[in-house]
């Protein structure tokens, strides 16, 4: 809270404080006339354009007309009277292994003062902002690190500016999140660290391993952008995972990559998170339409019970005559079934229903 008495004597402006808070340094400006409040040692100071509110109590300073004391005056009230408005504060320290940044924020307004930096720390990207390291810190979307420096940036609004402090906070820290994904089949262990993603292969069954007489490797699980296969030893590469192959001495080593940013490696994660999922599922199958005629071929089944939303789901794959009854697929052993439909949009409609069955089945089962 700040409360001051201003006096104007024709052209002499006089400023009493009556009251101060202890905040931090403040500036505000209007009219070209600015306010300034500062720690002690400083005393209380007028100036041409400026109010400086200090640790005395009194000021005064002779205008050149008694119209520019005037115009002071009511400024001057009024930046008073904004201060004490003034959006309220937050103030976030960041810390890091290579970084401490201490943040500030008031309404959409992020200062940011770097207290240490490692020169070459790793860039980072999260959430569409940035961290690097650079000459003189700056901020935007994009905060450039540099020790000793300060930056202050103003966005859109306030809640930007706090999702801002957040994310750079989570990427200074730059924190381990370990996660183990699988089943019976394969069981990998994923630790994520800003651009850095490790995999550990924990479990997996006898089936999935490639043998020294086969010349490729034995793709397990795929899409469109990753895979999972079996060749060698266990190695993570960018969008390729090979879990553990003919050369058993490796079975048990953890593989790290680093990713051009925190984004791609989670983007990652979630991709082989997938995939294992695909491969511990109790039914793996691929579709193919020709016209109104659907193809399944059945890769792996195995006997499984579920019920409420999950029965209705996989009741799709049975009402529509695939299989005669739900124990018709031997384990382990590929089969093709066809089924004609009245029209392309029924077998479209199959096909559709059919996948996300066998989706919920690899996300519940």
């Amino acid at each position: 809270m700040l409360k001051v008495k201003f006096t104007q004597d024709g052209r002499t402006l006089v400023a009493e404080v009556l009251e101060r808070d202890g905040g931090d340094c403040y500036a505000a400006m209007n009219n070209r006339l600015h306010l300034e409040i500062v720690t002690p040692p400083y005393p209380t100071n007028f100036g041409g354009n400026g109010f400086i509110v200090g640790h005395t109590a009194t000021a005064s300073y002779t205008y050149a007309h008694p119209a520019d004391a005037t115009n002071a005056k009511q400024t001057f009230e009024k930046l008073v009277e904004e201060y004490n408005c003034r959006l309220p504060e937050s103030n976030t320290l960041a810390e890091g292994e290579d970084l401490t940044v201490a943040f500030k924020q008031i309404g959409a307004t992020v200062f940011a003062n770097t207290l240490r930096c490692v020169s070459n720390f790793s860039k980072r990207s999260l959430n569409g902002f940035t961290l690097t390291p650079g000459d003189k810190t700056a901020l935007s979307t994009t905060f450039v690190a540099s020790l000793g420096s300060y930056a202050a940036y103003t966005y859109i609004n306030a809640d930007l500016a706090t999702q801002a402090v957040a994310t750079f906070s989570e990427l200074i820290a730059n924190k381990e999140k370990t996660e183990t994904i699988g089943g019976n089949r394969l069981k990998v262990k994923f630790t994520l660290a800003g651009c850095k993603l490790t995999a550990q292969v924990l479990e997996q069954d006898e089936s999935l391993r490639c043998l020294p007489e086969e010349r490729n490797a034995l793709f397990l699980a795929k899409n469109a952008d990753y895979s999972i296969c079996s060749n060698r030893r266990p190695k993570l590469m960018g969008t390729r995972l090979y879990v553990r192959g003919d050369d058993t001495r490796g079975d048990g080593r953890a593989s790290p990559d680093t990713y051009d940013t925190p984004d791609e490696a989670a983007k990652a994660l979630e991709a082989f998170k997938q995939l294992i999922k695909r491969i511990n599922s109790p039914l793996q199958a691929e579709f193919e339409r020709r016209d109104n005629v659907v193809i399944m071929k059945v890769l792996r089944a195995e006997r499984f019970e579920t019920a409420g939303q999950g029965a209705f789901k996989i009741g799709n794959l049975y009402n529509y005559g695939l299989f005669d009854n739900r124990i018709d697929i031997e384990p382990n052993v590929q089969r093709t079934h066809c089924k004609e439909f009245s029209t392309p949009e029924q077998a479209a409609k199959y096909i559709e229903r059919a996948k996300e069955a066998i989706e919920w089945i690899e996300s519940h089962l």
